[in-house]
Parts: structure tokens; C-alpha cells; sequence
């Protein structure tokens, strides 16, 4: 074969992709589409693991939130009811001097129980975070405002416990007060009694619009039963109650029930079954 013609067969094999289109023949062009094909289909290959790659992290990383928020909220509510048990018989309702009296006798009491309802609280705000990180692919701003709402509670129930120190102090400092007159006493039982109230009335309705804003979130996400949404929702409504004092003492009963009811089953299923993200 001449030398000019083993060029060219040289340069058809080894260079075919630098040949003008005008002088490759129908199998050559065939052969390049072939390869082009083959190319992206690794392409898509690529980008497909890549992506569910990247849908595994986001699972695993939604399981991790979610388990922590059920370890937080566990924590909270054991340690709520830890303080009432270390308060149980100590606050008796608007007489100062007896619930000072109390609290004097039983400090260390007194002393588990606070410090059980600052670690209810803290928790409480772990919670408000890793909900909102949990429910933020859902809607973002819902989610954001739903943590405040929280975090807002859990302000007013940190001030509420000043009122909660206010007759142990009474009682830790009695000789101090021992010129006041059984009036001005018991005026001052009533004002703490009643800021303590008045505290508590005021946390429960932050925590029913977070509860109808979160509850609202697990409607909206496909990961989560729609009958806890429900559950939650009816929770927020009933803490609403509370707007009116005093329809909310009558009915606080019923409704403590139908909150405990769907903080329970929202933490079990952070704890148990939470396998996706929001």
C-alpha cells in the first residue's frame, strides 16, 4: 500500500473525531453517534448516582434531626413531670405565708423541682430548633415562625418561675418581713399567685399557635400521618382556650389531656418513625 494511503487509513482510524463532517462516510457517522451515545448515557449514569447519593445524605441527615428532637422532647416532658412531682403539696393557692412556710421546710424539694423545670425549658428550646431545621423543606417561613412561637413560651415560662421563687424567698427572709401587717401580706400572696397565672395563661397560648403552625407542617409533609397533624392541631386550638381565663381553668382538664396526648405521639414518632425527610 502506497504511503499516502496508509496515512489516510491511519488518520480514519486513530483521528476520526478531528475529520471534517464532509469527508466521513455513513458508517463513520453511525460509529460517532454511537460513541456520543455511550458517553451520555454515562453521563446520566453519573448524574443519577449522584443524585441519589445525595437524597441518602439528606435521609440520613432528616433521621438524625428527627431522632434528636425525639430525645429532646422525651427529656422535656419526663422532666415537667419530674418538677411536679418534687412541687406536689409545697404552692398552696393564694395563702403566701403557707406556701413560704412550706418551701422553708422542704428547700431541697423545692430546689429539684426548679431546677427539673430549667431543664424542661432548655430542652423545650432544642426542640423549637431541631423542628424547625426538620420542618423547613416543608415551608421555611411556617417553620420559622412556628420555632418563635415556641422559643416565645419558653420565655414566659422562665419569667413565670420568678414567681415560683418569689415565697421561697418569703420564707427563706421571714424575719425581714415580719413588720408587715396580715393585709399587705396577703395582698402580696395574691399579686404573686396572680402574675404566676397570668404567666402560665400566657405560655399555653404561644405554644397553641405553635402547635396549630406545626401541626399544620405535618399535614402539609408526606412523611408524617396526617392524623398526628390533626392531633396536634386539636391541641393548639384547645390551649387557644386560655385567651379567657377563665373558661381555661374550667376546661384545663380536658384539654391537658388532648395536649399530652399529641406531644406523646409526636415524639414517638420522631423517635420511631421518622425514615424521610420532611
Amino acid at each position: 500500500m502506497p504511503v499516502r494511503d496508509q496515512l489516510n487509513a491511519w488518520q480514519c482510524d486513530c483521528r476520526f473525531f478531528y475529520k471534517p463532517d464532509h469527508v466521513r462516510t455513513d458508517s463513520e457517522f453511525f460509529g460517532a453517534d454511537q460513541r456520543r451515545e455511550d458517553a451520555g448515557g454515562c453521563e446520566r449514569k453519573h448524574h443519577l448516582m449522584s443524585a441519589i447519593a445525595m437524597q441518602q445524605h439528606r435521609e440520613q441527615s432528616a433521621r438524625s434531626t428527627a431522632r434528636m428532637a425525639g430525645v429532646f422532647y422525651l427529656l422535656n416532658i419526663l422532666t415537667i413531670f419530674l418538677a411536679i412531682f418534687f412541687f406536689r403539696g409545697l404552692f398552696v393557692s393564694g395563702d403566701l405565708v403557707a406556701t413560704a412556710t412550706n418551701l422553708a421546710a422542704h428547700s431541697t424539694l423545692f430546689e429539684l423541682g426548679f431546677a427539673s423545670e430549667l431543664i424542661s425549658t432548655s430542652c423545650s428550646l432544642c426542640v423549637a430548633a431541631l423542628l424547625y431545621e426538620l420542618f423547613k423543606p416543608v415551608d421555611s417561613s411556617l417553620s420559622l415562625l412556628a420555632a418563635f412561637f415556641r422559643l416565645i413560651a419558653c420565655a414566659v415560662a422562665a419569667m413565670g418561675y420568678v414567681f415560683q421563687v418569689a415565697p421561697f424567698q418569703f420564707g427563706r427572709h421571714a424575719p425581714s418581713f415580719a413588720a408587715l401587717k396580715l393585709d399587705a401580706v396577703q395582698a402580696l400572696s395574691a399579686l404573686v399567685s396572680t402574675l404566676h397565672a397570668y404567666a402560665l395563661n400566657i405560655l399555653l397560648v404561644f405554644f397553641g399557635f405553635h402547635f396549630i403552625l406545626l401541626g399544620y407542617l405535618i399535614l402539609r409533609s408526606p412523611a408524617v400521618p396526617r392524623v398526628l397533624g390533626l392531633i396536634v392541631i386539636a391541641a393548639g386550638f384547645g390551649a387557644l382556650i386560655f385567651l379567657a381565663p377563665p373558661i381555661g381553668a374550667s376546661l384545663f382538664p380536658y384539654f391537658a389531656g388532648l395536649g399530652l396526648i399529641a406531644e406523646l405521639s409526636l415524639t414517638t414518632w420522631l423517635l420511631l418513625g421518622s425514615g424521610r425527610p420532611a
